[in-house]
């Protein structure tokens, strides 16, 4: 509305008690901002407020004291915390567990083991996604495992058949993109990239990618 019918006295008249209730509320900001384009408002229209106007200033001047004491308070004020020790921090010792959460880390340890079936098809998901990423190699991924079931799909693409039989027994499937056609070359690039993943879970500090692979044999095939 205000939008609408700028030049219209009466709406100048709304607007300034805006500015007013803006001030009340201690909005000085605002308050100043509105009644100053109010103000502009009557200038076009040839009307002149002295009463308005010293209004007016009277808040700039509010303004411009609260932005002093702003400042001169920032000025003291500190911007950092000071250091403390970790161990001089308040934490909870006291927690309070679940009951069965002992089942629950058993059960949990035992799925995700190093050497279980569960690891290892996460490694070997990882290991062809790492090479897909760095675009080593492209191998055939995506399938269904509903359709497989319904038997509406007889085979798996490659990245399933890798994972669910692992890197040895695996089917290997070249995406027509891939840079790198071998399939033995593919398993060796794979069986690398295993062996390098299991280093870092199991913390060995062998340098030795070889030495690993004939170590860990089983898990990677």
């Amino acid at each position: 509305m205000l939008k609408s019918h700028p030049e219209s006295a009466e709406l100048a008249y709304v607007r300034a008690r805006l500015a007013i209730s803006y001030s009340l509320l201690g909005a000085t900001g605002s308050a100043i901002e509105l009644a100053q384009e109010t103000q502009a408002q009557l200038a076009d229209m040839d009307i002149q407020d002295s009463a308005f106007d010293t209004l007016i200033n009277e808040w700039d001047a509010m303004l411009q004291v609260e932005a002093v004491k702003a400042a001169a308070s920032d000025m003291s004020a500190t911007a950092y915390q000071a250091w403390k020790a970790t161990k001089n921090h308040y934490f909870p010792t006291h927690l309070s567990i679940p009951e069965g959460h002992e089942a629950l880390k058993s059960s949990w340890q035992s799925m995700f083991n190093l050497g279980s079936e569960k690891i290892r098809r996460f490694l070997i998901a990882n290991a062809i996604e790492t090479n897909h990423i760095e675009s080593t190699f492209l191998i055939t991924m995506g399938v269904s495992s509903v359709l497989l079931k319904l038997h509406l799909l007889t085979t798996m693409k490659s990245m399933q058949d890798l994972i669910c039989h692992g890197v040895a027994q695996g089917v290997i499937e070249v995406h027509q993109r891939s840079e790198i056609k071998e399939e033995d070359v593919i398993k060796n690039i794979l069986n690398d990239t295993l062996a390098v993943s299991l280093n870092i879970l199991s913390g060995s500090s062998s340098p030795s990618i070889y030495y690993f692979r004939r170590t860990t044999s089983s898990l990677l095939s």
